[in-house]
């Protein structure tokens, strides 16, 4: 029976199953064979969540799923200028504005003013709204229908977020991956045998002199990164262990091909002369293989001789890649969201042919609509007193 690799519990049929590359990374392959239950859970509320959570926002700005299908995760509360916004993990975004205001003007008359982002969530503001005026929600129906309104489509300024890669924790998720990935090879008694015992304690306890010593940010470009860019898209990642003759265990960590560490994981006498890897892409996490090693031979000289003589110029490049990255897909994206917002507001569907007598009007507003998007131009359009009577009637 199998051992955890960092207790001394047995693993059986019982045994919650471990993703190697973690699911909110785009990880899939799973192994029930290295850690125990009570491990995994431990591990996933603090390393693991210390590493994911470092990928928030580039999951975000790239809409990366998990290995299980789970969107990217929501960035709340924004700032965008003088606006704060919820960018979901689609891409959508929502303004973060009380949905109504009430200014008291003497002698009985008020003030409301709306903000709603679609009809359905107007009307489900009205009840609220009598609620607060303390007046029949049919009058304030009937004195809405007659009010002014316009639709405001306007693109948010600049964001700025603080991405950061590194930290002891961090580092910890990434050696235990490395090590669960490792035994799926050499099998658990190796890895819970004397030459890995820094390795393990680094996991389970956050051993300072093994973040010193034996950790390393190895952000050097593979000799092979074209062809695993062209077989895993330009964002992989990549856990690639390896042995030397004497047993000297070198692990390395690629994180989006943006940043990359190196771990020492055994110094001496632990299994000679394996290697094995594990790849996947982000953008379509279907796409990953666990015989990485045999398709890209990593030598072990290079995965253990580390070269910081270009770090700066490296990381930059690799971080401007991941930028040009976002800029090529979100732009396309936007541009498609404006045309079917286009094609709704004239009632049309864009899997159906144009009548002619609405292709002038469809077109003039669609090129509107982008030339606003790209020059960051906001738009107001005002909305009939039929039209807000039709947005707030009760269905």
């Amino acid at each position: 029976m199998p051992f955890c690799l960092f207790c001394s519990n047995p693993l059986d049929e019982t045994t919650a199953p471990e993703h190697i590359l973690l699911n909110a990374l785009g990880g899939r392959k799973k192994t029930p064979t290295a850690i125990c239950s009570a491990c995994n859970n431990k591990f996933g509320g603090t390393i693991d969540t210390a590493l994911t959570s470092q990928v928030k926002v580039l999951r975000n700005l790239l809409q990366l799923e998990s290995g299980t299908g789970k969107p990217a995760p929501a960035l709340k509360n924004v700032q965008a200028g003088k606006l704060k916004i919820n960018i979901k993990g689609d891409g959508e975004l929502a303004l973060v504005a009380k949905p109504f205001t009430i200014e008291q003007l003497g002698e009985g008359q008020w003030r409301v003013q709306v903000q709603a982002g679609s009809k359905e969530q107007l009307s489900e503001i009205v009840p609220h709204i009598a609620a607060a005026l303390k007046i029949p929600e049919e009058r304030l129906r009937e004195q809405i229908a007659a009010a002014q309104g316009s639709i405001v489509s306007q693109r948010p300024a600049a964001i700025y977020q603080q991405i950061v890669f590194d930290g002891p924790d961090a580092l910890r998720s990434m050696v235990k991956a490395s090590l669960v990935l490792w035994s799926t090879l050499v099998g658990n008694d190796e890895i819970r045998s004397a030459p890995y015992h820094a390795a393990r304690d680094f996991v389970v306890n956050g051993d300072e002199q093994f973040l010193l010593k034996q950790t390393h940010l190895d952000s050097r470009f593979f000799v092979d990164v074209e062809r695993m860019k062209f077989a895993f898209g330009p964002i992989f990642n990549l856990i690639y262990v390896r042995s030397d003759q004497a047993g000297r265990v070198i692990g390395h960590f690629t994180l989006y091909n943006a940043v990359a560490w190196q771990f020492t994981l055994a110094e001496t006498g632990a299994a000679p002369n394996a290697k094995i890897g594990l790849i996947s892409n982000p953008l379509n996490p279907s796409q990953w293989s666990d015989r990485a090693a045999e398709g890209f031979d990593v030598p072990f000289e290079w995965l253990s001789s580390p070269d910081y003589s270009d770090e700066m110029v490296r990381s930059k490049a690799r971080l401007e890649a991941i930028m040009q990255l976002y800029v090529d897909t979100s732009y396309p994206k936007a541009r498609i969201r404006i045309i079917e917002e286009c094609f709704r507001k004239l009632d049309l569907t864009p899997d159906e042919a144009v009548p002619p007598e609405k292709w002038v009007e469809l077109s003039q507003l669609i090129a509107r609509r982008i030339t606003n998007h790209t020059f960051s131009l906001r738009e107001e359009e005002p909305i009939s007193s039929e039209t807000i009577a039709d947005m707030i009637r009760k269905t």
